[in-house]
């Protein structure tokens, strides 16, 4: 997976998964984190991304700025 295509992954990651009281959206929610979570552990630049967009959505941090097309 290029960087791009994380970053764009971590984005439409639905963050607050962990509030929904509806069986389905949690399970999922868990899931697709866990397997981001697994992306990342394989590279450092995605660790960081994963890093910088989970500061973003829970310490209010900067959106991660998007990985530019590789050469």
């Amino acid at each position: 997976m290029t960087p791009r295509e994380y970053w764009t992954a971590c984005r439409l990651h639905d963050w607050f998964y962990m509030m929904s009281d509806a069986h389905t959206p949690y399970w999922n929610g868990l899931h697709r984190q866990q397997e981001l979570q697994k992306i990342a552990a394989t590279d450092p630049v995605l660790a960081d991304i994963f890093d910088a967009w989970q500061a973003h959505k829970f310490e209010s941090g900067p959106v991660p700025p998007e990985p530019k097309l590789e050469d």
